[in-house]
């Protein structure tokens, strides 16, 4: 098994349940300390899953290679099942690879175990030292569990050491799960209530708290109840239960240090002992009341804020989400998006077994050899397919990859019941973070979703599998003719009998579908398939077996072998003829061939031979009339060779065909970047790739060659693609014999994950008709190959036909090439060539070049790709790498760059009406306004890279007609100049993938009646204004339309900048502005650092901030004056601090609002409405509404916490309503709020 270089150490961690919180607590210290000796992690776990598929959940343990492992922690008192865990031993003892368990013992390895003792003796020093208990009783788990036994022990020994006896008739042994606890309830009062019961986990205290209240004893009153474990499996911190919080990192640490002793052979470096818990005293013993804050809380999340946003809400829609994609693609597309739920991740791979969506069964435990990776997100980008086909004894290419840093992946099994899809991957990268307890639902989620995609692609599978009819004509296809004649001829020992084949070819078909289309030529078939029906035997069958080509089979007397069937023929197609209202005659070939029934073979080889004896007679038919039309109708044919021709039709009958790869090189670096595949064949009898099709185009065969060559070459990327890397395959192709569409598109979605890699070859004077061109095209557009002319300059060389392809790349012929650096005609031809297909984005090969100076002059030339004699000869293998000194020397020739393209800017004048096409048509990369107004009109669908930039102290009018630009790497869309006033007229719809910058000194105002939409995503981000960390000007939008601002980054700004300069304000007077910003630190409107001036007139305003930090209108070091008038202004946010209208500064800041609604929703933390509790902000509103809700830990509805602020309202009404725990309606300092003449509803808690 090849794989890269290790950078780092790999350590596998073998776990079950990890989700569990001192697990997940465990595993986050490990994997730090893991990190600090720079070495990666590959953790192999199980989840929770139902007992009878434990064989299959555990199947994750036989990915472990431990010739990829320097080492191994296991976890083992968490592999409860004894076969996986035999399996674990097995492969440590086998490979003697250096392993450390936890928590549990293994002989000949080292062990790690948590420290019960520290944690029991603080329990029963409390009981003892602060209670005076003497009299106790202790609940322990299964009376098998060795974990269980163990922390028995370390209680027993801490109430010895205190003076107190733990009898054996006061232990009682318990489920340590959900269960019924009133039996142990019953026998502990049965046996004496004593002054204190000690559990061994806080899951059992509550099963026994609960259990004992029903029988009417009083806790802590009448006994005092102890846990242990606490926040055990899973996080509960509303449970007010004395207990004991365990704490791993010293076990984890120390861990982790004696395997890299072991494994370096090196003293254990001694590991720095913390405390193993903290004690934490709570309701059960007295020491404290009922935590209603975390109650309510918890209660909360639960009822509302989960429900609404997180993975537990009832609008969570994953599953139904997944299950209703239509296609295996979409669901993979759909699993994209819902990795949101997985937290801060890095990478994430869907891993399958080869073929297991075709594969029926309902026990599928295994992994196949080769996975493939279905889907993978890596750095925020989806993709589909995820990476290339590997064997699944490297785990994981991405793991060799280069890395700067060590990382964490996390392996598991995805499987629904017992059928085993393969295994995802998930990496937090160096943050030790693991997933938590959802991540078992959501790969429950993707597992029952793909296992409905699997039963859809099976049950296409099998109605594929039973189609044994042409669906055109109705006649049997293939599969359905072996079908029948398998049952008729039973054993196949019948020499009395023998099979006869009638094969049946229509005339020129290809000429009816091209003079009048493929549906008359469709019901040509149609009307033959009836002709041979009503010609055929009583026990005769028809059958199709593809286009043009049929043939009628039976079974006859071996010593009576009476036929009418050829004279019946006949006789039906010629009075079709007679009585037909077509244009045009229906005529074909026919042959007959009979076989005694005496084995199967006869049901391949028959039909073969009855096709070749109608080829042999339909090409004889062809030659002598073209020897009529030449005059030499009295001469003899000319003959060829009948052996030749008898092997070309056995090369195509049993697809002999093999192929030979010429590398095609990149005239930049010398590296190979595809191979064009050649046919060949290698038999006995030497016969060139020419002869071959000759004699196939004579036989009508060509179809043959171009349905082998496509599967065989198909076939040949998809089992290599691992060698091929992202290397492309040329293949040659004959459009005029294009296949089928079904069988196109069977083959395309077969070999999926290798379409987008193939460059189909065709030549520059290719002989097909206008509808076969436009099938391929049409094909290239559906499924991502790509396309080549071939033999470029050697035909017309006219630029319809370029257009007509718009090809990946033309070939160069290389008559062109030959000599080229002495002949200035041909150096002229090919670099216009080379100009053109640069302007319109297609690359140019070169082939045959054979000489240093004819590589030397297409180098200058700005040639992208080289292929001939000089580079590489073609051989049956794909060679890896061309000669050392052969990809020097075409480094020493390269002068141009492979992706140049030069800075272009078009300089509009006055009253410039430009077209967005013609300019990306002429390659310009901007438009400079530098003078008067101009005009951009876009087409709807169309999208540029292009940029605008507006000259420095221009005052102009640009206006944007549906308009569509995509910005370059997220640079600003739209520069205003500095001491520019811009402007800017939005008409139908115009949408910018970038900021528009309105720096420091300049002015814009968006007018217009069209829709502005804008959309980014960087780390610091902005609609229109400027950047976090620079000055804007002055911005207004004044739109008849409607203004969209998405933007999702670290730091995101709606409108406004992270500087304002003296003069800068924001103006906002439209009709409907929607920003909608996601991240850490966001502001819809205003400036960050600096005093802004915000008026919001007659608009409707919507605003949303989910994040760390949210504001909508505001400052957060500055002072602001928002002046808000007859408006609708709505606020959705969540985060940790969120608030509508808000300046955290220290300078007082004003709110001025006049006849406007105010509809405020928030979900968080500190919450804030229209105020300050940081800064000063006097709110003064009149004839205004508020609809306020929120729901947080502290929440303000109007005004804040300073005595300097000021809250008057006068005649104004609504609604303010919060739960929360710390929240205020109105606040302020006594004297500094007035109402007048309001009836504001207000409500906490409620």
């Amino acid at each position: 098994m090849e794989n890269s270089p290790k950078q780092r150490p790999l350590i596998g961690i073998v776990i079950n349940e990890p989700d569990m919180d001192f697990y997940s607590k465990a595993l986050y210290h490990i994997q730090k300390e893991l990190f600090a000796h720079n070495a990666d992690a590959a953790i192999f776990n199980t989840l929770l899953t139902q007992t009878d598929q434990t064989d299959v959940e555990n199947s994750v343990f036989s990915l472990i290679e431990p010739d990829l492992l320097d080492g191994m922690l296991v976890f083992g008192y968490t592999i409860n099942n004894e076969k996986a865990a035999a399996e674990i031993r097995r492969i440590i003892d086998h490979s003697n690879i250096p392993a450390v368990y936890i928590e549990s013992e293994a002989e000949g390895h080292d062990s790690v175990m948590f420290d019960n003792d520290e944690c029991a003796d603080k329990i029963v020093r409390h009981l003892t030292e602060w209670h005076h208990v003497s009299d106790v009783c202790f609940v322990s788990g299964p009376k098998d569990s060795v974990f269980h036994e163990r922390v028995l022990q370390s209680f027993r020994k801490a109430f010895v050491e205190q003076g107190v006896d733990l009898t054996e008739d006061r232990i009682f042994y318990g489920p340590d799960w959900a269960g019924d606890y009133s039996v142990i309830a019953d026998d502990i009062i049965s046996r004496g209530i004593p002054e204190a019961i000690v559990c061994c986990s806080d899951f059992t205290a509550a099963g026994l708290v609960g259990a004992l209240s029903e029988k009417g004893i009083e806790i802590p009153e009448e006994v005092i109840v102890t846990g242990y474990s606490m926040n055990e499996p899973f996080s509960a911190e509303y449970m007010n239960i004395t207990s004991i919080e365990r704490r791993p990192e010293t076990m984890a640490v120390e861990a982790v240090r004696k395997l890299f002793a072991r494994i370096t052979g090196e003293e254990c470096v001694p590991t720095e002992k913390k405390p193993c818990c903290v004690f934490r005293k709570g309701v059960t013993c007295g020491c404290e009341k009922i935590n209603y804050v975390e109650l309510s809380r918890s209660a909360m999340d639960n009822m509302v804020s989960n429900r609404r946003t997180g993975f537990d809400s009832y609008y969570n829609d994953m599953s139904e989400t997944l299950i209703n994609a239509d296609s295996f693609g979409e669901y993979l597309w759909r699993i994209d998006w819902f990795t949101k739920y997985l937290g801060d991740f890095e990478g994430f791979w869907l891993c399958i077994n080869d073929g297991i969506l075709h594969v029926p069964g309902d026990k599928l435990t295994d992994f196949s050899e080769t996975v493939s990776i279905a889907y993978s997100r890596q750095n925020g980008n989806g993709a589909v397919p995820g990476g290339a086909a590997f064997n699944r004894h490297e785990l994981l290419p991405a793991i060799f990859k280069e890395r700067d840093k060590p990382s964490a992946f996390i392996f598991n099994c995805l499987h629904f019941r017992h059928v085993n899809y393969g295994y995802t991957v998930l990496s937090y990268g160096d943050s030790g973070a693991f997933f938590d307890k959802h991540y078992v639902m959501w790969l429950r989620y993707a597992a029952i979703a793909m296992e409905k995609q699997r039963r859809n692609i099976l049950y296409n599978d099998s109605v594929a599998d039973d189609q044994i009819r042409d669906p055109l004509t109705g006649l049997l296809n293939v599969k359905g003719y072996k079908k029948v004649m398998t049952q008729r001829c039973g054993s196949f020992d019948r020499p009395d009998k023998l099979m006869r084949i009638i094969s049946v070819d229509v005339e020129n078909l290809r000429g009816i579908n091209s003079a009048y289309g493929y549906s008359e030529g469709d019901r040509v078939l149609q009307r033959l398939a009836m002709i041979l029906n009503n010609s055929a035997g009583e026990d005769d069958i028809c059958v199709r077996v593809s286009g043009d080509e049929f043939f009628i089979c039976g079974l006859l007397d071996a010593d009576m072998p009476v036929d009418d069937v050829p004279v019946d023929l006949e006789r039906n197609l010629e009075a079709f003829n007679t009585v037909s209202t077509m244009d045009f005659g229906v005529h074909f070939y026919t042959s007959r061939v009979t076989a005694p029934v005496t084995s199967a073979e006869i049901l391949d080889s028959l039909p073969y031979e009855a096709n070749y004896q109608r080829t042999m007679a339909k090409d004889n038919h062809n030659k002598k009339r073209m020897n009529i039309a030449d005059g030499k109708g009295r001469q003899p044919v000319e003959g060829y060779d009948e052996e030749e021709r008898k092997l070309v039709a056995k090369i195509l009958n049993d697809d002999l065909l093999t192929y030979h790869f010429q590398p095609i090189v990149s005239a930049k670096t010398g590296e190979i970047v595809a191979y064009e595949a050649l046919m060949r064949y290698e038999g006995g009898v030497k016969i060139s790739p020419i002869t071959i099709l000759n004699h196939a185009a004579a036989m009508g065969r060509l179809d043959d060659v171009e349905r082998h060559t496509m599967y065989n070459l198909f076939r040949f990327m998809h089992e290599h693609k691992k060698e091929m890397s992202d290397k492309q395959l040329y293949i040659n192709s004959i459009p005029s014999c294009t296949l089928p569409e079904k069988d196109f598109e069977e083959l395309c979605t077969t070999y999926s994950d290798i379409v987008s890699k193939i460059v189909i070859e065709f030549t520059e004077e290719t002989e097909a008709s206008r509808e076969q061109l436009e099938i391929v095209l049409e094909r290239r557009r559906r499924y991502g190959f790509g396309i080549a002319i071939d033999d470029y300059g050697t035909g017309y060389s006219n630029i319809s036909k370029l257009l007509t392809f718009m090809p990946n790349c033309i070939k160069i012929d290389r008559s062109l090439i030959m000599n080229i650096h002495e002949d200035k005609r041909r150096q002229h031809f090919v670099k216009n060539i080379i100009d053109y297909a640069r302007d319109n984005h297609f690359k140019v090969l070169a082939e045959g070049v054979e000489k240093i100076e004819e590589l030397r002059m297409l180098t200058g030339m700005g040639i992208d790709l080289i292929q001939g004699y000089f580079t590489a000869r073609p051989a049956p293998e794909p060679i890896k790498s061309i000669r050392p000194d052969i990809k020097e020397q075409i480094r020493e020739c390269n002068r141009v760059n492979e992706n140049f393209r030069a800075k272009k800017t078009y300089f509009a004048s006055a009253e410039d009406e430009l077209s967005l096409t013609s300019l990306d048509f002429d390659d310009y990369t901007e438009v400079f306004v530098s003078e008067g107004d101009c005009v951009l009109k876009g087409t709807e669908g169309y999208s540029s890279r292009l940029g605008i930039k507006i000259k420095d102290g221009l005052d102009c009018r640009l206006k944007l007609d549906n308009v569509n630009l995509s910005g370059e790497n997220n640079e600003a869309c739209i520069v205003v100049g500095k001491g520019s006033k811009l402007t800017l007229e939005i008409a139908g719809t115009v949408e910018l993938s970038g900021p528009i910058n309105v720096p420091a000194g300049a002015w814009i105002d968006v007018v217009g009646g069209g829709t502005l939409i804008m959309r980014s995503g960087t780390t610091q981000s902005y609609g229109i204004g400027s950047d976090p960390l620079s000055e804007f000007g002055v911005i207004g939008v004044h739109l008849g339309g409607k203004l969209d601002i998405t933007i999702d980054g670290e730091y995101c700004i709606g409108l406004g900048g992270g500087l304002a300069s003296a003069n800068s304000r924001i103006d906002l007077g439209s009709a409907n502005v929607n920003i909608r910003l996601a991240g850490k630190h966001l502001l819809c409107i205003g400036s960050i650092e600096s005093d802004v001036p915000v008026t919001v007139e007659n608009s409707e305003l919507m605003m949303s901030t989910h994040c760390v930090t949210g504001i909508g209108i505001g400052s957060t070091k500055g002072r602001l004056t928002a002046v808000i008038k007859n408006s609708e202004v709505t606020y959705d946010a969540s985060g940790d601090n969120i608030s509508c209208i808000n300046s955290t500064g220290g300078q007082h800041s004003l709110a001025k609002l006049r006849d406007t609604n105010m509809v405020i929703r928030m979900r968080g933390k500190h919450l804030m409405g229209v105020g300050s509790a940081q800064g000063i902000l006097s709110v003064d509103a009149e004839n205004c509404s508020f609809d306020i809700y929120g729901e947080g830990s502290h929440a303000i509805g109007i005004g804040g916490l300073s005595s300097e602020a000021r809250v008057n309202l006068k005649k104004c009404a609504g609604e303010i309503r919060f739960a929360s725990s710390n929240g205020t309606v109105i606040s302020g300092a006594e004297g500094m709020v007035t109402l007048e003449d309001c009836n504001i509803q207000t409500a906490l808690n409620i």
